[in-house]
């Protein structure tokens, strides 16, 4: 290798000037750098700011002499690998010998021969500039035997990975730990095969020397970026000073980046993203470090792409079962309402095949009484033609109304209402037929209370509830309407609200009608909201019902978000429950849904 004189500092320590003087110029005159002192103290209080390339100390000086000066120069991190040449009169094998123990590299007698001071000092010199070289080339071979490892170890560790985020995070994570660089980012393609304009790459996981996640999103239009020009250039990206780095995008959460290293996610020819590496040291990167890198890189490009197909895979099979799922749900659902069909036109066969044979006997029979018979018997007859007409004609209307309800035929439209308004309604309208069978209707509840939910739906609920508690009560007896309120009571099922307002979810109000009639057998609770199960029984006054007024009560109660059930005995009375939410300020309601639970005891 060449020797350059110049690239090289000699620091001469001796008390005598003229000594001093006489071999600074000579040496000076074959280029080298000189510095000078007279003493050890001097020289051990300059090497923590000034390290020359050799020493040349004399033995012989007043206060610390140099076999002291250079023992603690050896014991000194920053100045033990500074070779040391002894300048003594002392010649004795014993004074050599003291002087290699205590660390010098050479030896040289007064009275000096300048000759031979300068070919010792070229000697050592160029002794120390090879063991340099050597280091660097150890250190060199080092780091490529640890990026080599770290590549190895990055593999293994990745190989295996199939979710995307776990894959990356451990990519990330495992850069910056082995390498120990400032900042190491994956950023992905929001569409993998899109290299043009219009697109963005995103960062998928970024993490600086501190542990802290960086997010970003960059637009392929960005004009400065450098990772916008490596997904489009599909070449890697090096700039070693990023300051003067035209294409460089300046972050504000990385102000230390000096050195950014860019390398393509590539498989095959379509890039994936890129793999950003930035150091807060200038030049921190070499084309060695590009050629192993970027192995490295091509390894984790192929793992994120097993790892995305597998999620595209995952996504497929989800899609397949969800869709199954549904068609399943949709062929059950099918299947239960074709069985509801049948039970349901059999019960309606039933029941009007019943009031039709006598309304049909009555009138057949009818022509021929009207000679025959008192006016008394024929207003009979009559009476009881018009009520059997009219049981017919209520089974006929209750069956339209479900029909309707099952098809969705009836528009839900809620509404804040006055629940004490609408039951006083009810009992207006049926107080005539309470007065007729002596029973007392009353109203329990709040004067104020306000829920949400369909009014023409509600009204209907009341009617046909209290309709069924005058029927079942028998004279003498009590009707009773009550409301409270329930916290997030039952039927908050269905009920959403978005999470900042959860705090304000709605409040329920259970609305009870309790009677003293005749009660419901046990095992005729367990029949009510049934459609299989078909259940009627004659009123007190012998009314006739139709079957349906509680499944159409079900119905109803359930699109407002309710839910409803019966709690009753034999000769001990019935009370019949359902909830609706009370009501909120529009802006916290969203009603997306319906519980399909129905309750048949009073834990309602």
């Amino acid at each position: 290798m060449s020797f350059n004189p110049q690239d090289y500092t000699i620091l001469i320590v001796d008390d005598n000037p003229t000594n001093l003087a006489m071999l600074s110029e000579y040496l000076k005159r074959y280029g080298f750098v000189i510095a000078v002192a007279k003493s050890g103290e001097s020289v051990l209080k300059r090497m923590s700011y000034f390290q020359p390339d050799i020493i040349l100390l004399d033995v012989l000086m007043p206060g610390i002499d140099g076999f002291e000066t250079c023992r603690r120069l050896k014991m000194n991190d920053l100045t033990k690998e500074i070779p040391v040449i002894f300048m003594t009169a002392l010649a004795s094998p014993e004074d050599k010998v003291k002087g290699f123990q205590v660390g010098a590299v050479d030896y040289v007698t007064k009275p000096l021969h300048q000759e031979e001071v300068l070919a010792r000092v070229t000697t050592h010199l160029n002794i120390r500039a090879l063991t340099r070289n050597l280091q660097q080339q150890n250190g060199q071979l080092q780091k490529r035997t640890n990026q080599l490892e770290t590549i190895s170890k990055v593999g293994r560790q990745i190989i295996s990975i199939l979710n995307l985020e776990k894959l990356i995070g451990t990519v990330v994570k495992l850069i910056q730990s082995e390498f120990g660089y400032y900042f190491v980012g994956v950023w992905l393609l929001t569409e993998p095969q899109s290299t043009g304009h219009g697109g963005t790459v995103a960062l998928y996981a970024g993490s600086k020397q501190d542990s802290q996640q960086l997010h970003h999103v960059l637009s392929l239009d960005t004009p400065q970026s450098i990772v916008v020009s490596v997904c489009q250039t599909r070449q890697y990206y090096l700039a070693n000073e990023v300051s003067v780095d035209v294409n460089y995008f300046a972050w504000k959460d990385l102000p230390q980046t000096r050195s950014e290293l860019a390398l393509p996610l590539q498989i095959g020819n379509k890039i994936i993203g890129v793999l950003d590496i930035q150091s807060n040291q200038p030049t921190a990167f070499d084309h060695e470090d590009v050629t192993a890198l970027q192995t490295m890189a091509d390894e984790i490009a192929i793992s994120i792409g097993n790892a995305q197909s597998y999620r595209l895979a995952q996504q497929e099979i989800a899609e397949r079962q969800r869709a199954e799922t549904a068609l399943q749900k949709a062929n059950d659902e099918l299947a239960k309402m074709n069985v509801n069909k049948d039970k349901f036109f059999s019960i309606v066969a039933h029941d009007l095949k019943g009031p039709f044979q006598p309304l049909l006997g009555m009138s057949e029979l009818l022509p021929q009484i009207i000679t025959t018979s008192s006016e008394e018997d024929i207003i009979e007859m009559c009476d009881s033609i018009h009520r059997t007409a009219k049981n017919v004609y209520n089974l006929l209307e209750n069956l339209l109304q479900w029909s309707r309800l099952q098809q969705n035929r009836i528009q839900h439209q809620p509404s804040e209402i006055n629940l004490n308004q609408m039951v006083e309604q009810n009992i207006q309208l049926l107080e005539a037929k309470a007065t007729e069978k002596e029973i007392t209707l009353q109203n329990k509840g709040k004067e104020e209370l306000r829920v949400y939910a369909d009014e023409n739906m509600l009204d209907t609920v009341f009617r046909n509830l209290i309709n069924n508690a005058l029927k079942f009560t028998p004279p003498g007896g009590q009707v009773t309407i009550s409301a409270e309120i329930r916290e997030q009571g039952l039927g908050v099922k269905g009920w959403r609200l978005t999470p900042s307002l959860q705090p304000l979810a709605p409040d329920f109000v259970a609305v009870t009608v309790s009677d003293t009639g005749i009660g419901i057998s046990t095992a005729d609770l367990s029949k009510l909201f049934k459609i299989g199960s078909h259940h009627t029984t004659l009123g007190t006054a012998r009314e006739k019902g139709t079957g349906l007024g509680l499944l159409i009560c079900k119905e109803m109660v359930e699109k407002n978000w309710g839910q409803i059930g019966v709690k009753s005995e034999l000769d001990k009375g019935t009370k019949v429950t359902f909830t609706v939410p009370l009501a909120l300020p529009k802006e916290y309601r969203q009603d997306l849904g319906k519980t399909s639970e129905v309750l048949e005891t009073s834990e309602v």
